[in-house]
This record gives structure tokens, sequence and C-alpha cells, in this order.
């Protein structure tokens, strides 16, 4: 009788021992699951932080690309003639400042850049056209710093420092006509030596020469495409 009791003993104790091992067990299995729903958890919270951080930083930028692109161009009805395609602007070789300097015009990208051909004796219409582009950057108000000028000269020959002083701001650049007679397009209907120191050409702060001004341009005009530039797109 009595070894039947201690055999009872033994069996009730170990069903506890088997008891408590399945306990500990199921808590480990499920102190894992719940380790592993946790990293799970955070890794999709990492990614949507990743995800807002790229919507906040990249977006703007890529709406305002895309409203450039579509709001302008839009029913046709601008002044300036669109380039298409869009010719990127290039290295321009044996490129200076007045002063001898090296220039690059890609250090600009970033700014709406109005720029024209000249030569060193600019005259009349020379000038009128720089004053456009001055009147029309000034025009602009607070948006005025989103417009570079730059007046590429295509001869050794000295400018007069009055023209300097005149139009301060302005990035006088000497330089090869024949690339940039490659480089930028002109009218069909004139393609004279001459035909470049006659159009004022906009490039967009992406880096490409995107509208040419006719000849004898109407200022009036050329400062409507330049605001709805501005307004239309928040790039540069």
């Amino acid at each position: 009788m009595e070894k039947k009791e201690i055999s009872l003993q033994a069996v009730e104790k170990k069903k506890k021992i088997e008891q408590n091992s399945s306990s500990t067990h199921s808590l480990t299995e499920s102190s894992f699951l719940n380790h592993s729903n946790n990293t799970f958890s955070s890794k999709r919270s990492g990614k949507r932080v990743l995800l807002y951080i790229f919507l906040v930083c990249f977006l703007p930028v890529v709406l305002a690309y895309a409203t450039y692109f579509t709001r302008f161009f839009e029913g046709r009805n601008n002044y300036g003639t669109l380039i298409e395609p869009q010719r990127d602007i290039p290295h321009l070789q044996e490129s200076s400042t007045l002063a001898g300097d090296p220039f690059d015009i890609k250090k600009l990208k970033g700014k709406w850049i109005l720029f024209q051909v000249a030569a060193s004796r600019c005259d009349e219409p020379c000038q009128m056209l720089m004053f456009y582009q001055r009147q029309i950057r000034t025009s602009t108000g607070k948006e005025r710093d989103r417009i570079e000028r730059v007046v590429f000269i295509v001869d050794d020959g000295p400018i007069e420092t009055m023209l300097l002083r005149q139009f301060e701001g302005v990035h006088f650049v000497r330089t090869n006509a024949q690339q940039l007679k490659q480089w930028l397009p002109l009218p069909q209907t004139d393609i004279s030596d001459l035909a470049l120191q006659k159009h004022v050409f906009v490039a967009d702060p992406l880096g490409h020469v995107m509208m040419r001004f006719p000849a004898n341009p109407d200022p009036a005009r050329m400062r409507k495409d330049i605001s709805k530039l501005l307004w239309t797109s928040k790039i540069g």
C-alpha cells in the first residue's frame, strides 16, 4: 500500500515537472514571437519614416518641375520661341571673365539665366537688349535673385568702363563665337554670323536652353514670359 502511494506521488511530481517545462517552453515561444513582431514592426516603421522624408524633401521639387512643364507650355501663348528639343548648357572652352579668369557658366545652374551675344563695341541695339534684361529682372521684385544675366563677348576688344558700370551685376564672358553658334539654335530665316547678337536666350535652372526671344523684341512681352516662368515654376 505504501509503495503504491510513493508511486502515485512520483507520477504526480513527474506531471508537475512536465507542466512547468511546457509552460516555460510556451513562454519562451511567446517571447520570441513578440520579439519577432516588434522587430518587423520596427522595420515597417523605419520604412515609413524614410518614405516620409523622401516625400517631404523631394516631392516639392518633382511637383515644381512638373508644374513648369505643364502650366507654361500649356496653350503655347508665349512670346518667345520655345527651343525643342531643349539644349543642355555645354562646357564652353576658352571662356573667361574680363579679368582673364576661367568662367564656367554651369556654376550658375540653379538660376534662370538671360544671356546674349555681343561684340566688345556694344552698339545701341546691343545696349538696348541689356537694358531690357536689367529692367525685366528689376521688375520681378523679390524674385530678381532667381535671375542671372550673362553677356558673351566674342572678340578681344576693350569694353567701355561706363558700360560695365551701367550694367553692374552682369557676367561679361569672353568666348569663341563658333562654339556659341554650334550650341545656340537660330531661326532658319537668319543664320548669319551676326544673327546671334540679335537675340536674348533663356536657360532654366536645370541647365537647359529653352527659349529664344526674337530680334528687336518687345520688352513688355518678354517680361510677361519671364514672369510666367517664375510663377509657374518654383525651381531656381
